[in-house]
């Protein structure tokens, strides 16, 4: 996302649970003597008291990522999860992942699993 979209989250993560939606869209053209219609001004919308957000992301250093600014980072408990990289621990995943699809034969799902754990390899 862009930066100032994941910084309007900043306010949700307060004590307040606060949004405020300054832009909602639209194209409207007023005098100096109009006032901005009803559904163009500010809406406040407040966090249900059940609100939680998780959040996943990728180093900063990868390609193509942003680092989050301090402010955002610091409201968020870090868990620093290393690549899996032994071929038990990854086919788990895809073994996990390929029992959904109930489409294909069984035989066809391990011959795709092998080539997968192969092609990571």
């Amino acid at each position: 996302a862009e930066d100032a979209v994941l910084e309007r989250l900043n306010s949700v993560l307060e004590p307040s649970r606060l949004l405020v939606l300054a832009e909602k869209g639209g194209d409207v053209s007023l005098d100096s003597s109009e006032e901005l219609p009803s559904e163009f001004q500010n809406t406040e919308i407040r966090a249900n008291d059940d609100f939680r957000i998780f959040a996943t992301m990728n180093p900063g250093g990868d390609f193509g990522k942003r680092e989050l600014s301090p402010a955002l980072r610091s409201r968020f408990t870090e868990i620093w999860v290393p690549s899996v990289i032994d071929r038990h621990s990854i086919d788990l995943v895809v073994e996990k992942t390929l029992s959904s699809v109930k489409t294909v034969s069984k035989e066809l799902l391990g011959q795709v699993r092998t080539k997968m754990l192969d092609y990571v390899e």
